[in-house]
């Protein structure tokens, strides 16, 4: 992503937010599913898939070899089945390909393909997630321009301006992408109306406490919200853009909140807890970035949570009645901090040595009707209008999925956080506060400081690297 003018920006979400209002409207819905095969093992660690692999006569690759490409992504059980049926359907219709699947959960998946990249080991393709940009791209050559694939890769497709913004960093297109997502609140609706909270409820940051305390003094096992450090963080970070209007950090490497801010987010965090509003850290992190599986929210004991809406396939599995809301607000603020953007992108490998054949799967993987039928939802609505007209046409959207992005977009941010803002040294410091607040290491007012100064040194290091 590069600099660009919040006008631009909201042209592209009113684009997409009016066919979503209008071509989805009132579809009824399925849920992402896939063919039925065994996936992630109990322990969420990465399976490699070579069950529904097929073998080939050797005539059949066109030069007498067969090509096989490694597919990497993270995610919920849901996308895993539909992308290694999509990925069985592709095969069959190209005898010449092998595709072979490695998927597992998010939580380490950065550190891991960081790591293969580094040993030469990565896969041919690599599900990216828009805040490796910048790692990506200025850390190290991880992924080839799709600009400069276009023999290959249909990019009239997709909406030219969303390319640019949200797929992109530095003039580098690195993949296309697999879907228009964003940020919202989650919430039981059973768990509303047995705590009589309004669903049309404004949240602002104030009677998110006050509701909280509220519910939780009424059933002490119940809490308002569920959060552990990672989702504690997107909540954060919405309350600090709220008050800035601007990135995070500059293209200049200038960091953009003070010492101050800082130490009022974590206090806020630490507020939130100390209230009785979201549940300790001490069982909650015990679910880090699977809390479909808190069996406090299983068991409707825990009413609401900020998600990105790529991953509600995790929470529609659960016997749930679920709505969607946006984030809270406060007067006065400079900008809603909404995260909308694209979530993933399939890019291929720099040092993939079946380029072509990568980029003509990917294209099919994210333009064909016969992928999109299969795919439908399970990282968030498609990215492009042909594909998102196909599931309404056809009946195949996901309301709950239509809605939240609906919302997302119609409370986006203006400002699509560059590459910079999203470094994953940046995120992990910032966690790591978080919880030394939570758990009374620090203060807010010294872990506040101490973030600050963190974080300037980072940025040395990381405009040296530049230099």
């Amino acid at each position: 992503m590069k600099k660009r003018q919040s006008m631009k920006v909201i042209s592209v979400l009113l684009a997409l937010s009016m066919f979503m209002v209008t071509g989805c409207g009132d579809q009824s819905g399925e849920s992402s599913q896939g063919s039925s095969q065994q996936i992630e093992n109990s322990q969420g660690e990465t399976n490699v898939d070579d069950s529904s692999q097929q073998t080939v006569d050797a005539d059949e690759g066109g030069n007498g070899e067969e090509i096989t490409l490694r597919v990497s992504w993270w995610g919920p059980e849901g996308r895993h089945e539909a992308t290694l049926a999509a990925m069985d359907y592709y095969m069959e219709q190209h005898p010449g390909i092998k595709l072979v699947g490695e998927y597992g959960d998010w939580n380490g998946h950065y550190d891991k393909i960081v790591t293969q990249l580094a040993s030469g080991t990565a896969p041919d393709i690599i599900q990216v997630n828009d805040r490796w940009y910048y790692d990506f791209t200025i850390g190290m050559d991880a992924v080839i321009d799709m600009n400069t694939l276009t023999d290959y890769v249909d990019l009239s497709a997709f909406d030219q301006s969303f390319l640019e913004n949200y797929c992109s960093y530095d003039g580098k297109l690195l993949g296309l992408p697999l879907g228009v997502t964003g940020v919202c609140f989650l919430y039981n609706k059973d768990f509303f109306a047995e705590h009589n909270i309004p669903e049309d409820t404004v949240w602002t940051w104030d009677n998110l406490l006050e509701i909280g305390e509220r519910v939780h003094q009424e059933n002490p096992d119940h809490y308002l919200y569920v959060c552990e450090a990672p989702e504690m963080w997107v909540l954060q970070k919405c309350y600090v853009k709220q008050r800035i209007g601007t990135q995070m950090i500059s293209e200049d490497y200038t960091l953009n909140i003070t010492p101050e801010l800082f130490a009022e987010a974590l206090a806020y965090g630490k507020e939130m807890v100390d209230r009785g509003v979201t549940e300790p850290f001490e069982t909650a992190s015990l679910y880090t970035d699977v809390s479909n599986e808190n069996p406090k929210w299983i068991n409707g004991e825990e009413g609401l949570q900020q998600k990105y809406i790529t991953n509600f396939s995790r929470y529609q599995s659960l016997d749930l009645n679920y709505g969607v809301c946006t984030s809270p607000v406060f007067d006065g603020m400079l900008d809603t901090g909404v995260t909308v953007s694209t979530g993933n992108l399939f890019g291929i490998n720099s040092k993939c040595e079946h380029v072509k054949e990568a980029a003509e799967f990917i294209n099919w993987f994210v333009t064909a009707p016969e992928a999109i039928r299969i795919l439908k939802e399970c990282r968030s609505t498609q990215a492009t209008e042909a594909g998102r007209k196909l599931l309404a046409d056809e009946g195949l959207s996901d309301p709950l999925v239509t809605e939240a992005v609906n919302v997302a977009l119609e409370n986006a941010s203006n400002i699509v956080d560059n590459g910079i803002s999203q470094t994953a040294e940046f995120e992990k410091l910032w966690q790591d506060y978080i919880e030394k607040v939570i758990y009374g290491k620090m203060t807010p007012e010294d872990a506040g400081q101490g973030l600050y100064d963190d974080m300037l040194a980072v940025l040395e290091d990381l405009k040296a690297l530049e230099e």
